[in-house]
């Protein structure tokens, strides 16, 4: 009767990410405007006033620009993101469900 062998491999390894270095940031300019970019998915307007409300308490920024795209399943509209893109000076899309 032949040998066999049956080898066991654990896949519980340890995985050692590499570290990356954050980006340099810069300031938020006086009088900032915040921009929000609803997808139109459910809870987005939501979700998007929290951060709104924390990053306005945090950052400081003096407007916030709402904007919603047609639709979850459609691009955004280039006039949309010329807006978005020379009003704010940060622009957060939000997803929600």
């Amino acid at each position: 009767m032949p040998y066999s062998q049956t080898v066991l491999i654990n896949p519980c390894g340890v995985a050692l990410p590499p570290h990356y270095a954050l980006a340099a940031r810069k300031g938020i300019p006086a009088g900032a405007t915040l921009g929000l970019l609803n997808n139109g998915k459910t809870n987005v307007r939501l979700i998007l006033d929290h951060i709104a409300t924390a990053l306005q308490q945090r950052l400081g920024f003096a407007d916030v620009l709402h904007i919603r795209k047609p639709g979850v399943a459609h691009p955004c509209p280039e006039e949309q993101l010329h807006t978005l893109a020379s009003r704010c000076a940060v622009v957060v899309n939000g997803v929600g469900d």
